[in-house]
């Protein structure tokens, strides 16, 4: 991101104290200073002023411009802790001055040497600005100091909770762990205060919490908050104090560009807030003004391509991207565009042998949605990084965001479902270990207790279970990555404290799951039931048939009548965009399928007991191997979409030797030469496949399948094909065991058929009949006999018969 340096503002204050001096020799001498400093000799100025200051240390004015010239970086009388007195001066002399005082106030950005001087120094600044406010209510320095100020306390406690009772340091049953809290509890000290501060639930653990074995206590995960609060732990949370510290950040962040638009640094901090709060509609406005005051700054196209890719709105957000990375330096750029942030160890040398191409395919591969030109995955990419240095960025070490422990993870994984910072007396329960007592025996009492009681821990939690823990110890904002102390190894190695090492778990991590991402959808998000089915292809490439349905609500189908619907002759009165897409094993998309469908053909309406499905088909040419499916479908405007991928080994058949293609399930397959919309036209038939595998009780199976392979006696081909519906075995363990080594009996049923040819490749289709079974799960197992070698090859398939009485009418 792009941020106005403070000497900025110094420089730009120039002229803004109008001299009102006499025209004597001394004053001519701070004019001559003044003017070699315009004209760019820092160092006559310096001497002019350091000589003339020594007899009239009283002039604020000269204490001020001397400021100004050894606060000039890259010069060799830059010296930010003189320039500092020298503005100190200034104030002292003069202190209803209010350049001064910004001048004074922005002077104390300029030099950082420590992390505890620069909380010394926000510190002065907050009171600076009050100062400056009470001289200029609208002033815009002030209420930008004020605003960042309310920031941090919103960020410190918008998810922050305190445990107040938490110990883990005594094992003996029945001990009553809440003492301290009920005696503060009992004093007053614990209460909801006028800082907003309120208790959530119960203060302390029970009364009498009953360790029983003096290991449990030990084996509680002491960083997961639910196992915390089925102790019945104690949560305090601060969310009046967050509320109050936003709205009061907001307030003064818009006083100041009301005051001065053209305040660069205060956009910065709009952003901020919005990324800490998820309030993208309260920063709206601003980001529109500062598109006004700055069309051409990156930052600004990043922070507006943020603020779109978190309401959904994936097209802006590529388009502003787009125009950051365009106007960006080359260097800031290559952060945007460098992969080894995201990948995995093993793929970065691959990845630094030939970026663009690695590139190319690696998004392609991460493109959630092929339907359309936006790559939603790369985009969430720009929108992690702008918000990881927005969230993460440490002025004092001069770190970008993405570059600290937390900034790298987020960009990795993303925001966490949970994210929680815990104050209070939980440093001392998660570093409290068995045999800790003795090594402080002999200590004062007390001893450590105070360095453990300073930090804090900021916990994330993801849906998948991943849970990561950092530390504050010096409770400076500077959070790092969770280890216990090497104590704990040596103290208690049999609990084994590693489970806490979460500096080794991100690194786990990373290994096994460098990145994460689920794309949700814009709209209503639709299930899709598809099966993809294999055939031979032309040379060694193998046809894909992506067979799907897409359920139809009753509106939907309101202008078709129900009965018209059934028989072919009552359409859906519905625009949708639909595709299916190929991705190979080297991330390249390899086929697509797309179509826009105005208006569903009733004939491909199929009901269910729980829906109506239009089924379709798309076809794919694949080669043999591991490749991926998506399947992707919109209603026109966005109302419903869907989005579903999935791993598919694609079979090689043409290979020698027997072999069988994929089974296709069908409502209906006709013998035809016409060309029917939604169907699949192979091997002289016309099928309406069935993508969902749910067939109504009694009603037939249809399928479909072919042969390759078949050898040839006297020049004509000769096999047997036998298909059986079986209830499918759930059993488990032994009884699953006994069935397959002795058989049982099966209900189901079955259908035969014969065939002859000329050609060693050719197809079959059966009609099996479902009268009398129950509806429940069976399974389909389908098996090819050549009967001129006796080889044979088979295929199972998994599917449903639901009662026809509850279907859709």
């Amino acid at each position: 991101m792009l941020r106005q340096p403070a000497l900025l503002t110094l420089i730009a204050l120039v002229g803004l104290v109008p001299s009102t001096r006499a025209q004597s020799a001394d004053n001519i001498e701070v004019a001559a200073a003044e003017t070699a400093f315009q004209q760019g000799r820092p160092e006559e100025a310096a001497q002019r002023l350091d000589t003339y200051l020594r007899s009239h240390g009283d002039d604020a004015e000269a204490q001020y411009l001397y400021a100004r010239v050894l606060y000039t970086e890259g010069t060799p009388v830059h010296d930010a802790r003189r320039a500092a007195r020298a503005l100190d001066r200034a104030v002292e002399i003069d202190p209803d001055n209010v350049v001064y005082l910004v001048a004074q106030l922005e002077g104390q950005r300029l030099e950082r040497s420590n992390i505890l001087l620069d909380l010394i120094r926000a510190r002065r600044r907050y009171v600076i600005a009050q100062k400056i406010l009470a001289l200029d209510s609208t002033n815009a320095y002030a209420h930008e100091e004020l605003g960042t100020w309310d920031i941090r306390d919103y960020y410190q406690y918008r998810n922050a909770i305190s445990l107040p009772g938490l110990s883990f340091d005594a094992p003996a049953r029945g001990r009553n762990i809440n003492t301290a809290v009920d005696e503060r509890a009992s004093q007053g000290e614990v209460g909801i205060d006028q800082t907003g501060l309120a208790i959530k639930s119960n203060l302390a653990m029970a009364e009498s919490f009953d360790f029983g074995d003096a290991n449990a206590a030990y084996a509680i995960d002491r960083f997961n908050l639910d196992q915390l609060r089925a102790q019945n732990v104690g949560i305090v949370t601060y969310e009046t104090r967050a509320r109050n510290a936003y709205d009061s950040a907001i307030g003064h962040l818009r006083i100041a560009l009301r005051s001065d638009p053209r305040r660069r640094s205060v956009y910065d901090h709009i952003a901020r807030l919005a990324v800490i709060s998820g309030r993208w509609a309260d920063a709206t406005p601003d980001l529109r003004e500062m598109y006004v005051q700055f069309p051409t700054d990156p930052g600004m196209w990043l922070y507006t391509g943020l603020a779109a890719q978190r309401t959904g709105r994936y097209d802006d957000a590529d388009a502003a991207f787009a125009e950051a990375l365009r106007l960006m330096p080359d260097a800031e750029r290559a952060v945007f565009t460098d992969l080894a942030l995201i990948l995995p160890p093993d793929e970065v040398a691959a990845y630094r042998a030939d970026p663009d191409v690695f590139a190319q395919r690696y998004w392609t591969s991460r493109d959630p949605r092929f339907l359309n030109a936006v790559n939603e995955r790369r985009t969430e990419h720009y929108a992690r990084l702008v918000e990881s240095d927005l969230l993460y960025r440490s002025e004092a070490l001069g770190r970008a965001g993405w570059t600290t422990e937390r900034g790298l993870l987020h960009v990795r994984y993303g925001p966490p479902e949970r994210d929680v910072i815990i104050d209070g007396s939980f440093a001392q329960a998660v570093e409290t270990f068995q045999g800790l007592g003795e090594l402080f025996a002999g200590n004062p009492p007390g001893a450590g207790v105070a360095e453990q009681s300073a930090n804090r821990f900021n916990v994330w939690s993801y849906a998948d279970g991943l849970r990561l823990a950092f530390e504050d110890p010096n409770r400076n904002g500077q959070f790092r990555l969770y280890s216990p102390p090497a104590y704990a190894y040596a103290l208690d190695s049999a609990r084994d404290p590693a489970r806490m090492d979460f500096v080794q778990i991100a690194r786990e991590a990373v290994r096994e799951t460098p990145e994460r991402y689920t794309y949700v959808p814009q709209g209503r998000q639709i299930e899709l039931p598809y099966r993809v089915t294999a055939f031979k292809g032309q040379g060694a490439r193998t046809d894909l048939y992506v067979n799907y349905g897409i359920p139809l609500s009753d509106a939907a189908v309101a202008g078709a009548d129900s009965t018209r619907t059934r028989t072919g002759t009552g359409d859906v009165n519905l625009t949708i965009q639909t595709g299916a897409f190929l991705v190979g094993a080297g991330r390249d998309l390899l086929a697509e399928h797309r179509r826009t469908i105005y208006g569903l053909r009733a004939a491909q309406i199929v009901p269910f007991a729980a829906t109506r499905l239009w089924t379709t088909t798309e076809p794919l040419e694949a080669p043999p191997g591991p490749n991926e499916v998506s399947v992707e479908f919109e209603t026109a405007g966005g109302g419903a979409s869907a989005v579903q991928r999935r791993a598919v080994d694609v079979p090689d058949f043409s290979r020698p030797g027997l072999q069988m293609s994929d089974v296709m399930l069908a409502y209906a397959i006709d013998r035809t030469s016409a060309a029917t919309p939604g169907r699949v036209e192979r091997g002289g038939v016309s099928i309406l496949a069935a993508p969902w595998g749910v067939f109504a009780a009694g009603q037939p199976v249809f399928l479909y399948t072919e042969v390759y392979g078949l050898t040839p006696r006297d020049g004509r081909t000769d096999f047997e094909i036998e298909a059986r519906l079986v209830p499918k075995d759930v059993s488990t363990g032994l009884r699953r065991l006994g069935r397959r080594i002795f058989g049982g009996s099966e209900r189901g049923v079955a259908s035969t058929a014969e065939a002859q040819g000329t050609a060693p490749d050719d197809s079959a289709d059966l009609r099996l009949s479902t009268e009398g079974q129950p509806p429940g799960l069976y399974t389909l197992i389908v098996t090819v006999r050549d009967r001129t070698t006796g080889a044979t090859a088979d295929r199972e398939t998994d599917l449903m018969l639901e009662d026809p009485a509850g279907a859709t009418p």
